[in-house]
């Protein structure tokens, strides 16, 4: 029964470890300082909707949290040892909430700002939906790669940084 037991917990880490990275992206944590470089940089309103689709551990919406206390932080996280941990690290702070799923599944029709490290491979799907459920004010933060085709409202970039492409929700239209 142990053994079953195991082995059907195993499965499941691998299993969803592989789907997120074959659909989206495997986890790969923001390091903290680009972290700290889009966060003194992106306009992020007290009393925003920040999202972060495919948040790992949730170190981005603790992040958030910290310099904008009443902000609403949902991260949504399909691999289950990332989920768990961000979800454990959720119990503590009431403005975090953590989403076990699909982001191409999560409705953001009330995000302000939303977060994404992705695959390039992801884009096309994403932006089908970005396009579909984004308010013209909110504000998309692309860590690394931009949108093929659609110039950044904002790039930002230091020495020895990936570049934080920023969006507008009217820029995807």
């Amino acid at each position: 029964m142990i053994k079953t037991i195991i082995l059907a917990f195993l499965w499941a880490v691998i299993a969803t470890a592989a789907w997120a990275g074959w659909s989206a992206a495997p986890w790969v944590p923001s390091k903290t300082k680009y972290r700290r470089l889009f966060l003194g940089r992106i306009p992020i309103n007290e009393g925003d909707t920040v999202y972060d689709l495919g948040c790992g551990t949730g170190t981005v919406l603790i992040d958030v949290l910290e310099k904008y206390p009443n902000t609403k932080a949902i991260g949504v996280e399909i691999s289950i040892i990332p989920y768990l941990v961000a979800k454990f690290r959720s119990l503590t702070r009431p403005n975090m909430q953590v989403r076990y799923g699909n982001l191409f599944r999560t409705n953001l029709a009330d995000a302000d700002v939303v977060f994404i490290y992705l695959l390039e491979k992801a884009y096309p799907k994403l932006l089908k939906k970005l396009r579909g459920e984004l308010k013209p004010t909110s504000l998309l933060v692309l860590e690394a790669w931009p949108f093929k085709g659609i110039e950044p409202w904002k790039i930002i970039k230091e020495q020895d940084t990936l570049p934080i492409n920023l969006y507008r929700g009217e820029d995807l239209q």
